[in-house]
């Protein structure tokens, strides 16, 4: 129901990370005038974990930017004739962006952890806005220290609030969300009509 606004959201951290947005405004308002280089999505592959609502949208903004599109769902082979799906190493080792889209399964539980981090490219960025669980932070911290990666950006955490002794606090190469993505007026107005229509139908004895 909320794929289209996570989606929104999700393409908008790829953005942060390209360019730097969240570094430069700090920059700026501490009283600096950083330039820091980014990098141009046209060209650049994003690899997105999990197919479904969210997972599709993202796809669809992505293609509209010219990056090229890989994609690891169990469940999808194919979307719309043209995109096909990878393993999930593979996924992880092509993109320049792995935006993680799941759910949280016994499968897909802390698949961000060292041994997929340690395949990323170098310099790659890693988003999540699915579920907290499914990164392994002190893995995601160590990996941006030692500078393997180039940033991540993540709404979701493993718990929330993020404890304020979390070790990705402290890297500046980390954009923080507050599990926020389905959070727009239209997107409540929504999930408000769909839950009266459920209800009504139910009071007028039809099946929910």
């Amino acid at each position: 129901m909320f794929g289209p606004e996570v989606a929104d959201l999700a393409m908008g951290f790829v953005l942060a990370l390209a360019r730097n947005i969240t570094r430069v405004h700090n920059g700026v308002v501490g009283g600096d005038w950083p330039q820091p280089q980014g990098v141009t999505l046209a060209g650049r592959t994003i690899a997105i974990v999990g197919m479904g609502d969210i997972g599709s949208n993202l796809a669809q903004r992505c293609l509209a930017f010219g990056m090229d599109v890989l994609f690891h769902d169990p469940h999808v082979a194919h979307i719309n004739g043209t995109l096909s799906g990878v393993g999930i190493t593979e996924a992880f080792e092509g993109g320049d962006f792995v935006v993680l889209t799941c759910p949280s399964t016994a499968e897909t539980r802390g698949i961000a952890s060292r041994p997929m981090l340690s395949r990323m490219k170098k310099g790659a960025f890693l988003v999540n806005v699915a579920r907290g669980d499914l990164v392994n932070e002190a893995h995601l911290a160590e990996a941006l220290r030692a500078g393997s990666l180039g940033g991540a950006a993540l709404d979701v955490f493993e718990q929330e609030p993020l404890e304020g002794t979390s070790p990705l606090r402290t890297l500046d190469s980390v954009i923080f969300g507050a599990h926020n993505g389905s959070n727009t007026s239209e997107a409540l107005m929504r999930a408000s009509e769909k839950a009266v229509g459920l209800l009504l139908s139910w009071s007028a004895g039809g099946e929910v």
